[in-house]
């Protein structure tokens, strides 16, 4: 493993980090651009984040944090990444859910505010 690692150059590395986190955030803004004029499912079935409506998404992140974070333990266990900093961006992960949760009751809040 080490003897891998030790091949890897510097502009390997930078081109496959790019394409490592900016695939995702790109395919996130082609979705999210397809559904955002849309109407929101609020009941039964939609497989994409971006067709939810803000309860709906609120009910999903809830679900599935435990799971998110269980994942990323196991990650982390695996990797032998139990150590300080493992366990900060362990928190760090579970704070920015916590602070998209509340994000997304105080939107849910205001809709049903607004919409009576």
């Amino acid at each position: 493993m080490n003897e891998w690692m030790a091949t890897i150059t510097i502009p390997q590395l930078l081109i496959g980090s790019i394409l490592l986190m900016g695939l995702p955030i790109i395919l996130n803004i082609v979705i999210y651009r397809k559904y955002r004029n849309q109407p929101k499912v609020d009941k039964g079935m939609a497989l994409v984040y971006h067709k939810l409506s803000t309860r709906r998404k609120l009910i999903r992140n809830l679900w599935m944090a435990p799971i998110y974070l269980g994942l990323l333990l196991l990650v982390m266990f695996l990797t032998d990444q139990m150590n300080p900093f493992g366990f900060f961006v362990f928190g760090g992960v579970a704070t920015l859910g916590v602070v998209d949760c509340i994000r997304l009751y105080r939107k849910w809040q205001k809709e049903k505010r607004l919409a009576n």
